[in-house]
Parts: C-alpha cells; sequence; structure tokens
C-alpha cells in the first residue's frame, strides 16, 4: 500500500508536527 496520495498526507502531516 504504497499511494502517494497517503505519503504526501503523510510528508504534510510530519511536517506540520515536526
Amino acid at each position: 500500500m504504497q499511494d502517494p496520495l497517503v505519503i504526501k498526507t503523510l510528508i504534510s502531516c510530519r511536517k506540520l508536527f515536526h
């Protein structure tokens, strides 16, 4: 399960939570 949308959301969340 490697969806670009999920990855982008994860990155966004990580950037926001970092």
